[in-house]
């Protein structure tokens, strides 16, 4: 590999790293969002601007007001990644 290649490659891998931990944020798949961002990373920032949020204990697609109450109308209290790492 030249040099030219290996910066593109960790480019890729920086642009799937920031997908990924933004789809991470919408409680959605680290790796295959990471994935998708390191092969299409506008592409990948635009999709994932335009979907919700998911619930942490159903899975089932929230608002952003569902999000921003902290209120699942499937489960009731929604309790984010973070705050499930802390117990």
């Amino acid at each position: 590999m030249n040099e030219g290649q290996l910066f593109l490659l960790g480019l890729a891998a920086f642009f799937g790293l920031v997908i990924g931990l933004l789809a991470l944020r919408k409680n959605r798949s680290f790796w295959l969002w990471g994935l998708f961002g390191a092969i299409t990373f506008l592409i990948a920032g635009i999709a994932l601007a335009c979907v919700g949020f998911l619930c942490p204990n159903c899975q089932q697609p929230l608002t952003n007001r569902q999000w921003k109450d902290r209120q699942c109308p499937n489960c009731g209290n929604l309790r984010h990644l973070w705050l499930r790492l802390k117990k």
